[in-house]
């Protein structure tokens, strides 16, 4: 993503999504056409059709999930070409900066099946319950 040119002396704007390097990998993605705009350091999601597509708070166990590198434009036709993407297969994030496909927070079973995949969240003080339950 390309940084402001022009900036006002004295400020300064922060672009990372990593919480640290080291940690992450990148895979290509093949992205679900007329989603609009999708913005980086959204939480994409693969479908039963292979694409993927901006990730819901709850659903994060229906499909292996990434993070976007950049912002990417699938148009607005549904029946539009897929297109390619970079993203973060894994790596630890900055949860204020990850973004989901509505409104809403990612919630502790979320973040634990994020952390499954090895997407992990840093710097917003949450606790996340490790225990798991079930027969």
């Amino acid at each position: 993503m390309p940084k402001e040119i022009y900036a006002v002396l004295g400020t300064s704007a922060d672009y990372s999504l990593l919480a640290g390097t080291g940690t992450e990998t990148t895979i290509g993605v093949a992205l679900t056409p007329g989603k609009g705009v999708v913005k980086r350091g959204t939480i994409i999601q693969r479908g039963e059709d292979g694409l993927y597509a901006p990730a819901k708070t709850g659903e994060m166990a229906n499909g292996e999930c990434a993070v976007l590198i950049s912002d990417n434009d699938t148009g607005n036709e549904a029946s539009g070409v897929a297109g390619s993407a970079a993203a973060y297969k894994t790596g630890r994030f900055i949860a204020s900066a990850l973004i989901l496909a509505e409104e809403g927070e990612l919630t502790a079973a979320d973040l634990l099946e994020l952390r499954r995949q090895g997407i992990v969240t840093d710097g917003d003080g949450e606790t996340i319950n490790n225990e798991v339950s079930g027969d």
